[in-house]
């Protein structure tokens, strides 16, 4: 779909306007928009929940007690990180581009291509050091409510105050909440989409006797050694969390709704199914092909829900997995530029995507860019949806951007005044998701030479880019 530059991009206002801008969540995500957002000339606060940055990326060896993720009063913990993973893209694609990642080099980093989630927030502490974005943080501050102000305007028809009240709280003691209200003009949503678990529904599960969690809940395979596991879900997570059960467990079952063809490399006691259709009282499990097996654990992989239960009630609906009524994946329809999303769509390259959505909330909010009008967005929102309807993509994969993700990168360029991105970027991301699902069990360490032959030209860029911004980086290949 074609949008017009004038009415999407760079000719807005010459003379910048700053804005008190609400940062939530201070993840990847949320640390970029902080950057952006300061370097337009807005005055910024970002609220976290946690004590450190990182967001999703912060593993935390607990998990929440109730492990389906059901019980509104559960403990929860945000990340949903397992001890063993390691990214699903390699590092140079990964990186914001105001800052390389290049392996640092320094003892006790992971230097790999595919590096550990360890790795990942190492190199998200050094991005915030970097462009100090620490004193801008509120640590430990979980926000309770967004809502919209009543707008009161002078006698030219100017808004004179700012728009939203943000109501949070700190915890300063394990029983003692301190509650703050504030004001801003915008607020910016980072909080994460991998938290609030989604779970399978299977007929007859009340009365099945044995175990269920969701992978938010999976740490390590030690729990599980010697029983068998049934996953259902087969994308990224699925996909590895039952690998490494088949090096422990006595039998493996990964559940999808369908299998194109059956990958490389899987162990002999890793058994591919299709979907769980119905539990029994004896324990066993029915796949959709009619086969039974008795199982001692279920793992639900089955992705996660978007959650704003802080935002002013009736301001989105996420039914079904569609957040609306947002336009191009970013700004809410109604009181756009000042309530945005950063991260709704997933099968991306999400870093380069975090970085460039907020330079363009950050333009947009301080009038160097211009969004169309609100019924002009509304069209756009329609047309996106029949479009979707017409390819016969369900609802739930409204924010699926696997196939064009690199030409929506693209547009936000355009629209940002960003150099394009160097084309290589979208090769590799085409040929290790086609080397994920054919070889998953050494995609991350073994690759063809012509792979490799690339991989040497873009880490000496890289490794120069490093330099001029004085990061360092190691002389080491990503491949080691």
């Amino acid at each position: 779909m074609t949008v017009d530059v004038a009415a999407n991009g760079k000719e807005g206002q010459k003379t910048r306007v700053s804005r008190s801008v609400c940062v939530i969540g201070a993840g990847a995500a949320g640390l970029v928009a902080l950057k952006e957002l300061r370097e337009e000339g807005h005055q910024v606060t970002a609220f976290e929940q946690n004590e450190d940055i990182g967001g999703v990326w912060k593993y935390d060896p607990d998990t929440d007690d109730d492990p389906l993720g059901i019980r509104e009063d559960r403990k929860k913990v945000h990340s949903s990180m397992y001890a063993s993973l390691r990214t699903n893209l390699p590092r140079e694609i990964m990186s914001f581009a105001a800052y390389p990642f290049v392996p640092s080099g320094e003892p006790g980093r992971d230097d790999r291509r595919f590096c550990s989630h360890q790795e990942v927030q190492a190199y998200l502490r050094d991005y915030a050091r970097h462009f100090d974005l620490h004193r801008h943080i509120r640590f430990g501050t979980q926000v309770l409510r967004v809502s919209r102000l009543p707008e009161k305007t002078n006698q030219y028809g100017s808004v004179q105050q700012p728009l939203w009240e943000v109501v949070t709280r700190t915890a300063s003691s394990s029983e003692n909440w301190a509650c703050d209200t504030t004001e801003f003009d915008a607020v910016v949503v980072c909080n994460g989409h991998y938290s609030q678990p989604k779970l399978a529904t299977i007929e007859g599960i009340a009365s099945w006797p044995g175990r269920q969690l969701h992978s938010h809940n999976y740490r390590t395979p030690g729990p599980f050694a010697g029983q068998t596991v049934v996953l259902i879900g087969a994308f990224a997570s699925g996909e590895d969390i039952s690998r490494e059960l088949a090096e422990h467990c006595s039998e493996v079952y990964l559940s999808a709704r369908s299998w194109k063809d059956e990958p490389r490399q899987t162990p002999p006691n890793l058994h591919r199914k299709l979907v769980v259709t119905r539990a029994y009282p004896d324990g066993s499990l029915e796949f959709a092909d009619g086969s039974r097996v008795v199982a001692d654990v279920i793992i639900h992989c089955t992705g996660y829900v978007y959650e704003f239960s802080f935002l002013e009630s009736g301001l989105v609906s996420t039914e079904d997995q569609r957040v609306h009524p947002v336009y191009e994946q970013v700004f809410h329809v109604g009181t756009a530029p000042t309530l945005s999303f950063i991260g709704l769509p997933f099968k991306v390259s999400p870093l380069p995507m975090f970085e460039l959505t907020t330079r363009w909330v950050a333009q947009c909010l301080s009038g160097r860019a211009v969004l169309p009008s609100e019924a002009a967005m509304h069209k756009w929102i329609d047309g996106f949806y029949e479009g979707l309807k017409a390819g016969g993509v369900p609802v739930r994969y409204t924010h699926e951007m696997s196939r064009t993700g690199f030409d929506y990168l693209a547009r936000l360029c355009e629209w940002t005044g960003t150099p394009m991105f160097e084309s290589w970027r979208e090769d590799l991301f085409k040929d290790f998701s086609y080397r994920r699902h054919n070889y998953p069990a050494n995609y991350r360490d073994e690759w063809p030479e012509d792979l490799e032959l690339k991989r040497k030209v873009i880490w000496e860029d890289l490794r120069k880019e490093a330099e001029k911004l004085s990061l360092g980086g190691s002389e080491k290949s990503f491949g080691s």
